[in-house]
């Protein structure tokens, strides 16, 4: 069995680096830009494991699909939820979070589209 060691530890730099960047306002300037720069590598890194990814048996595709369909379906849940809290509660929607929910719409019709032609 393949040691997931290192995909677990850029995992969780990218959760904590998120977490220092949630509210950035009580880090110096300098910190801030440090964070954002380490941020950028690790979540290099962490897409280079995404896309190094190579199917091999018929249970690991079926495994990497199970696991897409929960990032794509948890990460559009959010969004769908934020982008109805933001309509109700606030009577505004923040433009990034309506981009990033269309984007991820059409990134799986792509990906499908793609797929299909390709393979």
């Amino acid at each position: 069995m393949k040691s997931f060691t290192s995909e677990i530890i850029v995992t969780l730099l990218l959760i904590a680096l998120a977490a220092l960047l949630w509210n950035p306002y009580w880090m110096p300037m300098g910190l801030l830009y440090a964070l954002i720069v380490c941020f950028i590598v690790v979540f290099g890194g962490f897409a280079a494991f995404i896309w190094r990814e190579n199917g091999g048996d018929e249970r690991d595709v079926l495994i990497r699909h199970v696991a897409a369909r929960f990032a794509y379906l948890s990460g559009a849940l959010v969004m769908a939820v934020g982008v109805i809290y933001e309509a109700l509660a606030r009577h505004m929607l923040d433009p990034w979070l309506a981009v990033a929910f269309i984007v991820t719409v059409l990134g799986k019709v792509a990906g499908f589209v793609y797929g299909k032609g390709r393979y």
